[in-house]
């Protein structure tokens, strides 16, 4: 290919690139830039090259430094950048950046390419898989772990009870004439009650604590290093909290009250899980004969 014919087809490439070209050098001017660029940066091309480097890039991203020193090192660098565009507003570039040598004077060719949309759909594929493995195992209505999503965070706490020979207590919550609340005023204030109860319960509870929906109206918590007498106080500021919510609906004032059973569990206790949870629940059966109500066998 003649030199005449090597030097359009080339020119070609840059002025038809859908990617931004940019020939520069090394300390950060800006001596050419395609249409592309100019596209990009919604700039004319003098406009870019008075600019400069610093004009164009978000000089606050971290990884600008790195890639410069990377590129003095290897002669070329690729990496992902924070750019500005005319309007102020930002995108990220994917950018190759190679130095080269003519007529003993160092350039720089810089390829940009826009990847927003890519970063913005890994986001909200990331955010998908992030919320979809949320929901795998907490209550969509009040944002509590489920059953199973309790039951897996209570099996490795009695894992570490068996390893540390530490104790711990199971509260166990179940609201008092629920279903008249259902049938006399309609489903979604029911839920309107569980969401309210379940801030109930969060507000009293410590951060270490597990706090899960057992199924319906059952309510669960694990309370790690916990011994009786402290697990009562944490029920008893619930089951008081519990009897002071107020749903309002229409003219109505809504409320309720709840029966709660707690469990204690050691190093010794040797049976399964199942059977612990079972006891909790029993004790909240013996705390319904009452109704709002805490009880435990000491």
């Amino acid at each position: 290919m003649g030199n005449h014919l090597f030097k359009n087809y080339y020119k070609s490439i840059f002025d038809h690139s859908l990617d931004a070209i940019l020939l520069t050098s090394p300390d950060g001017r800006i001596h050419r830039a395609n249409q592309a660029a100019c596209d990009m940066f919604q700039r004319t091309e003098e406009e870019i090259c008075t600019l400069g480097r610093e004009g164009i890039v978000d000089v606050d991203d971290p990884k600008l430094n790195e890639a410069l020193k990377i590129r003095e090192q290897m002669g070329q660098a690729r990496t992902e950048l924070s750019f500005r565009r005319k309007d102020g507003s930002k995108f990220i570039g994917d950018i190759t950046s190679s130095i080269i040598k003519r007529n003993h004077q160092l350039w720089t060719v810089i390829i940009i390419r826009d990847i927003t949309y890519f970063k913005e759909t890994e986001f909200a594929l990331r955010k998908a898989q992030k919320e979809s493995q949320f929901l795998s195992n907490h209550d969509y209505l009040t944002g509590l772990l489920d059953r199973r999503g309790f039951v897996e965070k209570l099996e490795n706490e009695i894992q570490l009870i068996s390893e540390n020979n530490s104790t711990m207590c199971l509260i166990f919550i179940d609201l008092d004439n629920f279903k008249r609340i259902n049938d006399k005023n309609g489903h979604i204030i029911g839920d309107n009650v569980l969401k309210k109860l379940s801030k109930a319960i969060i507000k009293n509870v410590r951060p270490y604590d597990v706090v899960g929906r057992y199924g319906g109206d059952e309510f669960i918590i694990c309370c790690p290093e916990t011994e009786i007498k402290e697990a009562i106080n944490i029920a008893e500021r619930i089951r008081v909290d519990i009897e002071c919510l107020e749903v309002i609906h229409g003219a109505k004032t809504i409320k309720t009250t709840a029966s709660i059973g707690i469990a204690k569990y050691d190093a010794s206790f040797k049976d399964d899980v199942d059977a612990f949870i079972k006891i909790a629940d029993d004790n909240m059966y013996q705390a319904k004969t009452k109704r709002n109500y805490v009880y435990v066998v000491k």
